[in-house]
């Protein structure tokens, strides 16, 4: 597995503060949008997955899963032991051939949680899967009936079409607090792709929306 992989989670502008403060936000496995992955496994409840890409700009990952363009990708440094055994994160392994779930035990059915159908690849997923019957709390927190990956963000990106989303100043905000790298994408006039706006200020974004609702 590559160190020099970068690792980026796409996500809607409210879960910024969570994220800086908590770290990555773990799903019930029953939220993945493959439903292959989970079908009859037994106590899915213990399982959640942390899901994240190497993919730093890609079209349908946007709209997929940063809410139509209106949302963020939130860039984590990469632990420095990804790559062994002793990290969560592994990428996903894509495969065409199925895989039965049923009646796995339970070290294969996190093994499993690590695996989609091929058709996935684009998205060039990396994991962490947690399991609470397996837990180590030195790479995972809980917090009010939650649980998150530990993750040092290093830079969030806003969509393109962030400036709609009603969380938009909050996020702004946070930047602002946290003093966070932070970047926004336009929309090329030019050629069907997305590049940095290189105007963009946060600083003169807080104002104008204040004086806007003033």
């Amino acid at each position: 597995m590559a160190k020099t992989d970068s690792l980026y989670k796409y996500t809607r502008l409210e879960y910024i503060n969570s994220t800086l403060n908590n770290g990555i936000f773990a799903s019930n496995i029953g939220a993945l949008n493959d439903p292959y992955e989970i079908n009859e496994i037994d106590n899915a409840d213990e399982y959640k997955v942390v899901c994240l890409s190497r993919s730093r700009n890609k079209k349908l990952m946007w709209s997929h899963y940063a809410d139509g363009h209106r949302g963020c990708s939130i860039k984590i440094s990469v632990p420095e032991d990804y790559g062994k055994n002793t990290c969560p994160l592994r990428r996903v392994n894509y495969s065409g051939n199925f895989l039965s779930t049923k009646k796995l035990r339970t070290s294969n059915v996190f093994e499993s949680l690590y695996t989609k159908d091929k058709k996935w690849d684009y998205e060039l997923e990396v994991r962490a899967v947690y399991c609470e019957s397996n837990k180590d709390l030195s790479c995972w927190k809980k917090y009010r009936n939650n649980i998150f990956l530990r993750a040092n963000v290093t830079q969030i990106d806003f969509g393109c079409f962030s400036h709609f989303d009603p969380h938009y100043l909050d996020a702004l905000i946070c930047i602002r607090d946290y003093n966070t790298n932070h970047r926004k994408y336009k929309m090329s006039n030019t050629k069907y792709e997305f590049k940095i706006d290189k105007d963009f200020d946060y600083i003169k974004e807080i104002s104008r929306i204040i004086n806007e609702e003033n």
